[in-house]
């Protein structure tokens, strides 16, 4: 069994990546931001093809641009959507707490794009790889609210310290044959969720 570190050690790690992870990022030689992944599919079951929108949508010209609208979609088209590409405009940062994997107490990790079933893919020194998510992914965690003494907290391995924000960009094009962007904000800190409605994006239903 794993023991949990100490408040006091805790603390001090916690204390040390709110303050300097930024240094930190440029020791690690972190991607810059946007971190794009090509041709992604953000959740479990996700497909390109035949949507349908469950509520209005906008389509922008450009890829990573709202200055331009291409054309509205209104409830109840449908359009097809060809491919999409994550845009990690900020990336989360997570403090470890005790012992995991290839981890120790005080590493930081920032997270880059969840992959599917609890794994997401980070970067650490210089390196990426996929693990398993091992902090708490309560949707109201901020860096200004982190709270370690928290006992909840010690059954996890690690505290998340700065929300990622992760943008799902798809290209689709209408009946009338537009081309255009649509522009998908994941609404969670770990899986995938956005606030519009659209069927046949889910290929499990």
């Amino acid at each position: 069994m794993i023991i949990y570190r100490t408040i006091g050690v805790v603390f001090v790690s916690l204390v040390f990546a709110l303050s300097f992870f930024v240094h930190d990022s440029a020791a690690q030689g972190l991607p810059e931001v946007p971190f794009i992944e090509k041709h992604a599919f953000p959740f479990e079951c996700c497909q390109y093809g035949k949507w349908r929108a469950g509520s209005p949508l906008i389509a922008y010209s450009t890829e990573g641009d709202t200055s331009s609208v291409a054309f509205r979609i209104a409830v109840g088209d449908s359009f097809f959507a060809s491919t999409g590409n994550i845009h990690m405009e900020k990336l989360g940062v997570v403090v470890v707490t005790k012992p995991v994997g290839a981890f120790v107490p005080g590493d930081t990790i920032y997270t880059l794009s969840y992959t599917g079933e609890g794994s997401i893919d980070v970067w650490h020194n210089g390196t990426e790889s996929n693990v398993e998510i091992f902090w708490d992914t309560e949707d109201d965690v901020d860096s200004a609210d982190v709270n370690i003494h928290d006992p909840g907290r010690a059954r996890y391995s690690g505290v998340l310290v700065q929300r990622p924000l992760m943008i799902w960009w798809v290209q689709v094009r209408n009946s009338e044959g537009q081309d255009g962007w649509l522009r998908l904000v994941n609404t969670t800190v770990a899986g995938f969720a956005i606030d519009e409605q659209i069927d046949g994006m889910d290929g499990c239903g």
